[in-house]
C-alpha cells in the first residue's frame, strides 16, 4: 500500500483536539493556498472525534517510569498536578482574578481539567485561543455545564492579537503547529503582565516529527530485532517490515517547526522547569505501532520486559546525551525577572539538549 506523509498525517496526528495553526504569510503561501489549507484543517479536525485512546504500553511506561522522572524535579507524580500547583502559588498572590491565555486550546479539555483540580472557584480564568469554531462551541458547552467561567476567541495565533494583558501563558500540543514562533513569543511577552509564567507541554524533536539521523538509526537497527507482531501498522493494517522515517509536515503543519521550539523559547524566556522525555520509545509506544504490545502480567506471553528494556535504553541515551529528547513538560517565566533556580534533569540547561542533535 502507498501513501503519502499527509494521508500519514491524517492517521498519526495526535488528537487531542488541538487544532493545527497556519501561517498566511508570503514567504510561506500566497493567499489562495492559505485559504485552501486553513478549510483542509477545519474540516478535518470538524469531524474528527476526540481520541485519547492511547495505547496501554504507552501508561505502563509513562506510569511506572515517568511519573517518577516528573516528581524528582516537581515533588508531583503527574505534570497536571505540577501545573495546577504553580498556578495555585501564582493565584495565592494577588487578590484580583489570575487570568491565562491557552493558545491553541482545541475543545480545552486540557484547560477545564485544571480547572476542576484547582477548585478555587472561578479566583483563575482562562481565556481560550483558537482557530476552530467547533472546538470553540464545544469547549463552550463543556465549560457551562461544568459550571467554570472561560472565554474564547476565535483567532490564528500565527497573528494573534491577545485582548488583554495577562498573568500567564498555557501552551498544550499546539506550539508543534505553528509557523509563526517568533512572532507568537514576541507577542506572548508583549502580553504578559510583569512577572507571568508560561506552562508547556509539547514536542520539541525534528520538524515533521522525524527522527534525527542518529536516533533513526538506532530505532532501524532496533526494529530488525523485533518479531514481525511487532511491527503490525495499526493505522494502515499491514507489517513495517521497515520502520518509515514520514515527514509529518510535507502537505501538513504537523511539527511544522517543532525543532525551532526549543531554541526560540530558550532565546524568548527564561527556563524554570525542564522536563525533558522520550529520545526514541515515543515512535513505538504511540498510537501507530503501541497497541501490538500486551502488557498483562498473568499472560504467559506479556511484553513487559521488552517495553522495560525500552525505556532502560530511552532514559540511558537521555543520560549519556547520546540522543536527544523529542518532549518536554517546562515552566517558563518573563525574562525581565531575576533569573530562577532552574530545575530539571541531566542538562545544565536547555541549550545542552539542543546541542545534542
Amino acid at each position: 500500500m502507498k501513501f503519502s506523509p499527509q494521508d500519514f498525517l491524517k492517521k498519526v496526528i495526535n488528537f487531542s483536539s488541538k487544532n493545527i495553526q497556519i501561517s498566511d504569510t508570503a514567504e510561506q503561501h500566497n493567499d489562495d493556498e492559505y485559504e485552501k489549507r486553513i478549510k483542509q484543517e477545519l474540516l478535518t479536525y470538524d469531524n474528527v472525534e476526540e481520541i485519547h485512546d492511547l495505547p496501554q504500553c504507552f501508561h505502563y511506561i509513562t506510569n511506572k517510569y515517568l511519573c517518577k522522572i516528573i516528581e524528582e524535579i516537581t515533588g508531583f507524580s503527574n505534570y497536571r498536578d505540577f501545573f495546577v500547583d504553580e498556578i495555585r502559588k501564582y493565584s495565592l498572590q494577588t487578590k484580583d482574578v489570575l487570568y491565562i491565555a491557552s493558545i491553541g486550546s482545541g475543545n480545552s479539555n486540557e484547560e477545564l481539567e485544571l480547572c476542576q483540580r484547582l477548585q478555587l472557584n472561578n479566583k483563575v480564568i482562562f481565556d481560550c485561543y483558537e482557530l476552530n469554531p467547533t472546538l470553540l462551541a464545544q469547549g463552550k458547552e463543556k465549560a457551562k455545564s461544568l459550571g467554570i467561567e472561560m472565554r474564547f476567541f476565535e483567532q490564528d495565533f500565527n497573528q494573534i492579537h491577545f485582548e488583554m494583558t495577562y498573568d500567564g501563558f498555557f501552551a498544550s500540543h499546539s506550539l508543534h503547529h505553528v509557523v509563526n514562533l517568533e512572532g507568537l513569543f514576541q507577542s506572548i511577552h508583549q502580553a504578559g503582565k510583569p512577572g507571568y509564567f508560561f506552562l508547556i507541554n509539547d514536542m520539541i524533536g525534528r520538524n515533521g516529527h522525524m527522527s534525527w539521523s542518529k536516533t533513526q538509526s538506532f530505532l532501524e537497527s532496533y526494529w530488525n530485532t523485533l518479531p514481525e507482531r511487532l511491527k503490525w501498522n495499526a493505522f494502515f493494517k499491514k507489517y513495517d517490515l521497515e520502520l518509515p522515517n514520514f515527514d509529518c509536515s510535507k502537505e501538513g503543519f504537523e511539527g511544522i517547526r517543532a525543532q525551532d521550539i526549543l531554541p526560540l523559547l530558550n532565546e524568548n524566556f527564561q527556563f524554570e522547569v525542564f522536563i525533558p522525555f522520550f529520545s526514541f520509545i515515543g515512535r513505538i509506544i504511540d498510537r501507530v505501532y503501541g497497541h501490538n504490545y500486551n502488557i498483562d502480567p498473568n499472560s504467559l506471553n506479556n511484553d513487559l520486559a521488552i517495553l522495560d528494556y525500552m525505556w532502560y535504553l530511552d532514559e540511558l541515551f537521555l543520560r549519556l546525551k547520546y540522543l536527544p529528547p523529542t518532549q518536554m513538560f517546562a515552566k517558563l517565566v518573563d525574562p525581565r525577572i531575576s533569573p530562577p533556580e532552574f530545575k530539571s534533569i541531566i542538562y545544565k540547561d536547555p541549550q545542552e539538549a539542543i546541542e545534542i542533535r
